[in-house]
C-alpha cells in the first residue's frame, strides 16, 4: 500500500486506470489531515463534507485564537473528494489516499511505454500515407 497526496485527483485516477485498476479497487481507505493552526474556524468546509465528517470544535483553541474545525471519520466513508480542500480559504485541509495496486509498478510503465510506442508507429504509418 501507498499513501498518495491527492493533489489533483483526475491525474490521481488516470495513474490508478493506467496501472491497470478501477477506481473503486484502487481507494480502500482516504482521509484528510487539518492544519488546526493554519484553520481560521470559518468553517466553509463543514457543508461541503456531503458524509458530514467535518465539524466545527468548541473545546480547544489554536495559535490563532479561535476554534479550528475537525475531521472524524470512525467508519471510513471519506472517498477523498477534495470539496473541502478547494473551499478552505487558508489552504489548511490536505486529503490522502491510500492507493492499492494490483500490478507492480514496472508493469504499469511498460504499458506506458507500449502505448507509446504505438502512438509513434501509427503517426509514421501517417506521414507515409501522406
Amino acid at each position: 500500500m501507498e499513501l498518495v497526496p491527492c493533489y489533483n485527483s483526475y491525474a490521481l485516477l488516470g495513474a490508478c486506470l493506467v496501472a491497470g485498476l478501477d477506481s473503486a479497487e484502487a481507494f480502500k481507505m482516504s482521509f484528510i489531515i487539518i492544519l488546526e493552526d493554519e484553520c481560521k474556524g470559518c468553517q466553509l468546509c463543514v457543508p461541503t463534507c456531503k458524509f458530514g465528517l467535518i465539524r466545527h470544535t468548541n473545546n480547544r483553541v489554536n495559535k490563532q485564537g479561535v476554534f479550528p474545525v475537525e475531521f472524524a471519520d470512525p467508519k471510513g466513508e471519506c472517498n477523498a473528494c477534495m470539496l473541502c480542500a478547494i473551499v478552505c480559504p487558508d489552504v489548511a485541509i490536505r486529503v490522502y489516499r491510500e492507493v492499492k495496486r494490483k500490478e507492480p509498478v514496472e508493469k504499469a510503465r511498460e504499458s506506458i511505454d507500449e502505448i507509446k510506442a504505438g502512438v509513434a508507429l501509427s503517426q509514421e504509418a501517417e506521414k507515409e500515407e501522406h
